[in-house]
């Protein structure tokens, strides 16, 4: 498997989409996970027998990058390579494109560490270590595919209507980049803070919180804190999550407390820090950034009295 990328379709679903109608951020983290999953069982990478003997990887950080919005039914490719691989450690970009016409619709980069069944860090084989040094040559750090969609926000030529949840209006932005940075320091004075006590549905396979969940936590902080009145102008009300990144310092598991502190660290962005409210350690459990864009309006209104 001396290839380029590794591919995989995908086909959206209903059941994934948010209150835009569209496909959620915190989804395409769990379809770059799915990806990943399957990228493991490839034989010739060595890693079965190991993960059969509980190896397995955690994600250490992620930046997701949104190039589109797009609703139910849209026939996807996720294309995966590796970028960099050490003796633990393994990074790779991540690119779900349109099947159709190619345009990119969500990015990301990932980083993640190799465990052993005792939790620690433990070496990845060397032919899974050939392998990734090999495809990391093939295409260029922070890029995997050109974006060949012309409209740079709103594409109307593909139709869509703004008040349907089946064929939702596509909604495009400007790229960024996944070569985003961790927030520096958290200020004395934040614009809000948010807990929550972690359940038993917030769990994985291995026992801690998801690392897409995290993603889905710093979205109710944000709602929580529109809804107190506290944001930034560009940063309040209906906004679409443009990028996120997120960096893990610890795991959480049932029953534990965070606290989530916000803040703006730049124009149309805001930042997260996740806390164990217990006091227990002062190391911060995670640290997030994210860039905002205006829109993001649900496609039907809540109203007190729809039944159910």
């Amino acid at each position: 498997m001396n290839e380029p990328f590794f591919e995989h379709p995908i086909t959206t679903r209903g059941t994934e989409i948010d209150g835009t109608a569209t496909i959620s951020t915190y989804t395409f983290l769990r379809y770059f996970e799915h990806i990943r999953w399957m990228l493991m069982q490839e034989p010739h990478l060595g890693l079965v027998e190991l993960i059969h003997a509980s190896h397995f990887f955690v994600v250490r950080t992620q930046v997701l990058e949104m190039r589109r919005r797009i609703g139910m039914g849209v026939a996807l490719i996720v294309r995966t390579h590796f970028e960099h691989c050490g003796r633990s450690t393994a990074r790779v970009l991540h690119e779900a494109v349109r099947a159709d016409d190619g345009a990119v619709v969500a990015r990301a980069r990932v980083t993640g560490v190799w465990l052993g069944g005792d939790r620690k860090m433990a070496r990845l084989p060397d032919a899974f270590r050939d392998f990734a040094h090999m495809q990391a040559g093939f295409a260029d750090p922070d890029l995997i595919n050109a974006d060949v969609a012309g409209d740079p926000w709103l594409e109307a030529d593909r139709g869509g209507h703004a008040g349907s949840f089946i064929t939702p209006r596509t909604w495009a932005f400007p790229a960024l980049s996944v070569a985003t940075e961790p927030p520096k320091s958290v200020p004395p004075e934040l614009l809000f803070e948010h807990t929550l006590t972690v359940a038993p549905r917030d769990l994985d396979v291995f026992g801690h919180v998801n690392a897409a969940t995290w993603l889905s936590f710093a979205h109710d902080a944000r709602f929580f804190a529109d809804r107190a009145g506290v944001l930034p102008a560009d940063t309040s009300g209906r906004h679409w999550t443009a990028r996120i990144g997120l960096f893990y310092g610890r795991e959480a598991v049932v029953g534990d407390r965070l606290r989530i502190g916000v803040w703006q660290p730049a124009p149309r962005a805001l930042a997260y820090v996740f806390a164990d409210d217990s006091g227990a350690s002062p190391t911060p459990l995670c640290m997030a950034r994210g860039d905002y864009s205006p829109g993001g309006a649900p496609v039907t209104e809540p109203t007190d009295n729809l039944p159910c």
